[in-house]
């Protein structure tokens, strides 16, 4: 885990679970903790 570090995910959310998100960033997916992300509707 890496604490203090912001990032910015421009991509598909292709899943949604309990306590995390996944994101398709058109090749890598990512998945990040719900209470690290903030959600933003472009």
């Amino acid at each position: 885990m890496v604490k203090g570090l912001t990032i910015e995910l421009i991509g598909s959310v292709t899943r949604v679970e309990k306590d995390a998100v996944t994101v398709s960033l058109g090749g890598p997916v990512v998945t990040v903790a719900l209470d690290v992300v903030r959600l933003v509707k472009l």
